[in-house]
């Protein structure tokens, strides 16, 4: 299934990036620049680079790093851009599952859900944020 492709993607890219040879340690600080480098490219306006880093980021960092459900909700955002919707709200779900209560992943995966037609869905994401009083600027209260 999906959470099988997802972790093979990842597989591959640690295979690439000499993984088994860094202390953990390690891993994470290139991970965190590899989100960095990321962050850069979005903000660029090229959001395909964008999910190229954050792929690498995410085969860096170790999943419990509390920068991982930020990197997933950040690749979420760079595939929502790219039109690719269902990376999009898969990225965006990683994230969630990883801390149900970051914010802007639920908010990605219900503007990706409404852009998808899942407006059912959409509406639960959006219910659920503003039922949990969200921080999240221009959101109906």
């Amino acid at each position: 299934g999906r959470a099988g492709r997802r972790e093979s993607e990842l597989a591959e890219l640690r295979s690439k990036l000499c993984y088994t040879s860094l202390s953990p340690e390690a891993r994470n600080r290139y991970g965190l620049a590899e989100k960095v480098k990321g962050n850069e490219c979005f903000k660029a306006g090229e959001p395909e680079e964008a999910m190229h880093f954050y792929s690498r980021a995410l085969a860096l960092l170790d999943p419990s790093h509390p920068e991982a459900c930020v990197v997933w909700a950040n690749r979420s955002m760079a595939a929502l851009k790219d039109g690719l919707l269902d990376r999009a709200e898969q990225d965006a779900s990683q994230a969630l599952e990883l801390n149900p209560d970051y914010e802007k992943a639920r908010l990605r995966r219900g503007m990706t859900r409404h852009k998808r037609g899942k407006y059912k869905e959409a509406a639960e994401d959006f219910h659920t944020l503003i039922q949990r009083g969200s921080t999240i600027p221009d959101l109906p209260k």
